[in-house]
Parts: C-alpha cells; sequence; structure tokens
C-alpha cells in the first residue's frame, strides 16, 4: 500500500490540505514502467548527444562561425534539460517520492536551470540561428557600421543577459517552475506570482517562432533564387547545398519548439488522465529537446565519427562529407563576413 500524506497548498490567501500519492500510485504499472524506462532512455541518450556536440565544437581546429558558436551554445542548454531528467526526475520519480518529500531548495534550483534559464534560452538561441543564415545571405560582405565586431557573440551575450534576468526574477517564492513526481509532470509554483505570468509564457515562445518563420521565408527565397558570382558552378551548388543543410536545421529546430510549446499549453488540456498528459508535457518536453541535439549532429556532418564518414562516403560516393565542408576559392571577404558573424 502507498503512503498518502498531507499536502499545505496556499492560494489566494487560502491554505488547505490535498492528500498526495506518487505517480506510481496513479498511473497502471505497465505505463510506469515504459514512462521511467523511455525518460531514461532518452535522457541518456540526448545527453551524450549533446555533449559529444559539445566536445566536438569546441575542439575543432578550424575557426567556428557565428552558426557554430550557436549550435555550441544550444548543445549546453540541451544537455543541462536533458541531464535534470536524468540526474533528477527519473530518480525521484522511481523511488516513488512524493512533491512535500523533495528537497524544495534543489528541486527549485533544477527548475530554474532546466526549466526556465536553459529552456528559455533555446528559444533565443533559434532566433540567433535563423539571424544568423539571414545575415550572411543577404549581406555575404557584412554591414560596414558592424565590421570588426563579433555580432553573435554579443547576441549570445544579451541573450543570456535576458534569460539570466528572467531566472533571478523566478528566484522569488512562488515564481518558479518546479518538477512535481505526484503528476509526473514540470508545473509552475502555486502562487500569485505565477498566475500573473503563466499566460504570457506561450505568447513569448509564438513569438520567437514567428520572428524565426518570417526570417526562414525570407532566406529560402533569397536561396532558391539569387544566382552566385564569381565562383564555377560545382562550387556554386556545393556551397548552396551547404547552406540549405544549415536552413534546413534551423527550422527544423524552430518547429521542434513550436510542436512542444502546442503539446504542454494546449493539446493537454484534451484529456484529464495522467498517462495523457505525461505523453503530451514531460515526454514532449524531453523528446524535442533530444531530437533537437540529433539534428545538429546529423546536420554538422564534419564532426561525425569516423565510422559515419566512412559509411557516408561508400554510400554517396563521397559526395554528402562535401556537403558541409568550406570549398576552396572561396572570396577572402566572404570568409571575413563569415567569421564576423
Amino acid at each position: 500500500s502507498t503512503k498518502l500524506k498531507h499536502l499545505k497548498i496556499s492560494s489566494q490567501n487560502e491554505t488547505f490540505e490535498v492528500l498526495e500519492e506518487p505517480a506510481s500510485a496513479v498511473l497502471s504499472r505497465s505505463f510506469f514502467i515504459f514512462a521511467i524506462c523511455a525518460t531514461f532512455s532518452i535522457s541518456l541518450l540526448g545527453s551524450l548527444c549533446d555533449i559529444y556536440l559539445f566536445y566536438k565544437l569546441v575542439t575543432r581546429k578550424s575557426k567556428p562561425s557565428g552558426f557554430q558558436k550557436l549550435c555550441t551554445v544550444k548543445s549546453v542548454t540541451n544537455c543541462i534539460i536533458c541531464l535534470s531528467f536524468l540526474f533528477w526526475v527519473v530518480p525521484v520519480t522511481s523511488f516513488s517520492l512524493t512533491f512535500s518529500q523533495l528537497n524544495q531548495p534543489l528541486n527549485r534550483f533544477v527548475g530554474i536551470i532546466a526549466a526556465s534559464w536553459s529552456y528559455f534560452m533555446n528559444s533565443c538561441i533559434s532566433v540567433c540561428m535563423s539571424c544568423n543564415r539571414f545575415y550572411v545571405l543577404f549581406f555575404p560582405f557584412g554591414i560596414s557600421l558592424l565590421r570588426g565586431t563579433s555580432v553573435t557573440n554579443w547576441a549570445i551575450l544579451l541573450c543570456m543577459c535576458l534569460v539570466t534576468g528572467w531566472a533571478l526574477f523566478s528566484v522569488q517564492d512562488g515564481c518558479a517552475c518546479v518538477y512535481d513526481p505526484n503528476i509526473f509532470l514540470w508545473r509552475n509554483e502555486i502562487s500569485e506570482c505565477t498566475d500573473m505570468i503563466a499566460p504570457y509564457i506561450p505568447f513569448f515562445v509564438f513569438g520567437t517562432t514567428i520572428i524565426t518563420n518570417i526570417l526562414n521565408v525570407m532566406t529560402i527565397t533569397r536561396l532558391l533564387m539569387e544566382k552566385m558570382t564569381g565562383v564555377n558552378v560545382e562550387e556554386s551548388k556545393r556551397r548552396r547545398r551547404r547552406w540549405m543543410i544549415m536552413f534546413m536545421q534551423s527550422v527544423i529546430q524552430d518547429c521542434l519548439q513550436l510542436v512542444d510549446i502546442i503539446n504542454s499549453y494546449y493539446l493537454w488540456k484534451l484529456n484529464e488522465d495522467l498517462w495523457f498528459q505525461f505523453m503530451t508535457v514531460t515526454f514532449s518536453f524531453l523528446t524535442v529537446t533530444a531530437i533537437d541535439g540529433f539534428v545538429m549532429f546529423i546536420c554538422q556532418s564534419d564532426i561525425h565519427p569516423r565510422w559515419m564518414k566512412r559509411l557516408s562516403k561508400n554510400g554517396t560516393g563521397g559526395s554528402s562529407v562535401a556537403v558541409l565542408k568550406s570549398v576552396g576559392n572561396v572570396s577572402s571577404k566572404l570568409n571575413i563576413s563569415l567569421a564576423m558573424c
């Protein structure tokens, strides 16, 4: 039998008690085992992928482009989210702990770092990725006022300041997002603070997604219509394919976050069963984050393990390896522009 504990909840100046029990007592045994195994497997694979990505991106010999810098930052935020599931969500849920049994300061810290800071940082970095593709294609020789300035570095710094400010605001009592093992979900703390700010969070994510999609449409139009001058036909095709893959990576990552926000803020309301809410909130959040890392890994072919490169070479005659590699005879001005971004 499961021990039921009384949990005191304060809301709108009223205090009431509810009986709390862990998710293992609410979900069917078979689905609970599936949920734990799926969460453990996806978070482990996602963490390993992001750690590998980060290591390869920061140790590559060539000077990183602006797009690669953004991928490096995103590998860190994705890894934080996956590790929070692997070392916090899975253990406390597996041991059938209730919300009141958790170390509350630690739970709030994990929620602020993973469910707030890293989550919103991903949204901001997605905008930066789309802006990077837009800037490189529409201003291949850079903007005179920005020459000599690393635009990407400043953009990353600005995003970090904004998101860190939001995280510091969440440190206040009642303003954080926490993990609740009673319902197997990340949720806002029950308080007037979260009641006030929660409705605006989806609009922030939708807003960033709209901005990125507008930039993406303009970028793909440029890619399809503009002819490259000063390079031979073969080199033009290779460069266009390389940019197209970077564009597709940006689009897929933008769509993933949009799918997650639709699931976690709207679809979960269609069914009150805990298994359905787990699938549309917790499972969606983790899966989208893990797939985001896998998309970066697939698109960055120059950091693939040797065995993957050999398979690609055998399967496509070596053409796929050349897709994302820099090609020779690129004008020095264009190289300077890419480096500045």
